[in-house]
């Protein structure tokens, strides 16, 4: 799913096919100086993880999507909670 696209940028979530590139910017020191802590970079398995892990939760905010109640529309003067509007 792509997130946003201009003329010099596409943004959209990680996929599988993805992991050389994102290992080879990760243990680039003249990269990683300017994202997140500033730490050397990743090994390849980590860059592994953050893929799969983004996988899971995408997967998991999907699931649960599918599984939330839908919304009822609420009417002045209807209980909100522990409190009523009058």
């Amino acid at each position: 799913m792509t997130l946003l696209i201009t003329p010099r940028l596409v943004l959209r979530h990680f996929e599988r096919g993805d992991l050389d590139d994102l290992h080879a910017m990760d243990s680039d020191d003249r990269v990683m100086r300017y994202l997140g802590s500033g730490m050397k970079g990743r090994t390849r398995t980590a860059s592994q993880r953050i893929i799969g892990s983004a996988a899971a939760n995408r997967a998991l905010a999907r699931s649960a999507r599918k599984r939330r109640a839908p919304r009822t529309p609420r009417r002045f003067g209807s209980a909100l909670g522990a409190q009523a509007t009058v």
